[in-house]
């Protein structure tokens, strides 16, 4: 079962030569994928410099609060909060992203960007299925002097330095047909997705679900913009273990910005309300988005099915029908090179891991450049729980 979307893996020749090159060097004898270690200087978590390579550790939390993305300031090497500076976050079944873009408003130099140098390529074959010989040979220490070597923005693949746009749960809904010119919308009516609350109940620690699907849409495009949905929802009532009989939304107006619904009132409301899902039209997108993960700061996900149908689904809360609830995720840099940007799921086909790939990223902050490098899933000696990201990290000079 896969716990994010599968991004597709950008390689160019030039990338694949030179990790070819520095893979090469593994001696075969590398470590295992929860081996982080680097014997170049030790680590230090609170920020501190490696005696040989300039580089810095710091191990980020991101296992004690799955609910929410843990945050890094690359400047202090400091974990952070969303209200505070930061410039790379990752959430547990999320993934990544950086604070600029439609990921965050960015700290006081404005917005920040992203690449990822294509090192790892050669940790994958021509069809982009991970090598697992390959991910056994790399390790901290094998990767250092590529890390090392990477000086500024000429080593950025894939476009180059990009800022973050936003990979939604609520997909492929919309269709246009342009045959008469003016493109004229519809929403495919017959698909239904399973909706958990942006809140969990604090006496109960519980959450309220719905199912729902998009019942009328209208666009109409001229001097005057009209831009409407309705939804159909069915809401899951506990006291029955039955989804109550379908009911309509309001008439959700997106026509003039973004549009907030509340799945428990049946509302629309305000960004600073309780909230489960957003509209919105962001160059030329139509988005609807979910409190949560790389869309909002609540726990509003949308239910990845065991079954064929979320009208099959009887019981929202039983993992046998819905393996998992995911929020949406940011796409951009770190969506890159493996399945899970950063690592690379089950390699050996033996177990549920995460492996780390090396993949080296560069990150701009206005004049100040970083490059990071995520070495761990489960800390700096691999034997904390999934989610505790041991990273390597340094400014680069320009």
């Amino acid at each position: 079962m896969s716990l994010f979307f599968r991004f597709n893996r950008t390689k160019t020749a030039v990338a694949v030569i030179a990790a070819t090159l520095i893979l090469a060097g593994c001696n075969g004898g590398g470590s295992s994928n929860n081996d982080s270690s680097d014997n170049t200087g030790g680590s230090d978590n609170t920020g501190g410099d490696s005696t040989q390579s300039g580089a810095r550790y710091i191990t980020l939390d991101a296992a004690t609060d799955v609910t929410q993305a843990a945050y890094l300031d690359l400047a202090t090497g400091v974990q952070t909060t969303s209200g505070q500076d930061w410039h790379v976050a990752y959430q547990k079944y999320v993934g990544f992203k950086v604070n600029g873009g439609a990921s965050g408003a960015g700290n006081a130099n404005g917005a920040i960007t992203a690449c990822y140098t294509g090192n790892s390529a050669a940790l994958y074959d021509a069809e982009g299925n991970p090598v697992q010989s390959a991910f056994e040979a790399a390790s901290a220490d094998s990767t250092l002097e590529a890390f090392n070597a990477v000086t500024g923005v000429e080593s950025c693949v894939d476009g180059g330095m990009k800022s973050d746009s936003i990979a939604p749960q609520i997909k492929d809904w919309l269709s246009a047909d342009y045959s008469q010119g003016a493109p004229v919308y519809s929403a495919d009516s017959s698909k239904w997705w399973v909706l958990r609350s942006a809140k969990a109940d604090p006496s109960t620690q519980t959450f309220d679900y719905s199912r729902f699907h998009i019942t009328d849409l209208t666009v109409e495009l001229g001097e005057t913009t009209t831009r409407q949905m309705t939804l159909g929802v069915q809401t899951w009532n506990p006291l029955t273990q039955s989804f109550n009989d379908e009911v309509a939304s309001p008439v959700l107006d997106y026509s003039n910005g973004r549009v907030y619904y509340d799945m428990e009132s049946n509302s629309v409301v305000s960004a600073e309300d309780d909230w489960e899902l957003s509209v919105v039209v962001q160059d030329r997108n139509y988005l609807i988005q979910v409190n949560g993960g790389a869309s909002g700061t609540a726990s509003a996900g949308v239910g990845v099915l065991q079954v064929d149908s979320a009208l099959d689904v009887t019981d929202p809360a039983n993992t046998d029908q819905v393996y998992k609830y995911f929020a949406d995720q940011s796409e951009g840099a770190f969506s890159a090179p493996g399945d899970y940007g950063a690592f690379d799921y089950n390699v050996d086909g033996q177990g549920h891991q995460m492996w780390p790939n090396y993949g080296i990223y560069l990150v701009q902050d206005g004049a100040q450049l970083f490059k990071m490098q995520v070495l761990s899933n489960y800390g700096e000696d691999g034997n904390l729980t999934s989610g505790n990201l041991y990273i390597r990290y340094a400014p680069v000079t320009q």
